[in-house]
């Protein structure tokens, strides 16, 4: 009798254990399915299609150390002012 219950409740727990298992997934893919035509010329990366600008370069620039927000304004203004 002992046993017997002792085996039921062994197969109720691996029953639920078996339950809360994830079902398998696709795996996660990373990265961009196209790439963009693009151009660099004086520091900033453009779309080609659109002319639209992507990306602003300038390596040498030190910004003030600030909010992000503050940064990145003084590095627009730098660029402007060039």
């Amino acid at each position: 009798m002992r046993r017997a219950i002792l085996l039921s409740l062994f197969g109720v727990i691996s029953v639920s254990v078996q339950a809360a298992k994830p079902t398998s997934s696709p795996p996660l893919q990373i990265g961009v399915d196209t790439e963009i035509a693009n151009e660099t010329r004086a520091g900033v990366r453009f779309e080609q299609a659109s002319q639209r600008p992507r990306a602003l370069y300038q390596p040498n620039f030190k910004a003030t150390a600030a909010d992000p927000d503050r940064m990145a304004r003084e590095f627009l203004a730098a660029r402007d002012s060039q």
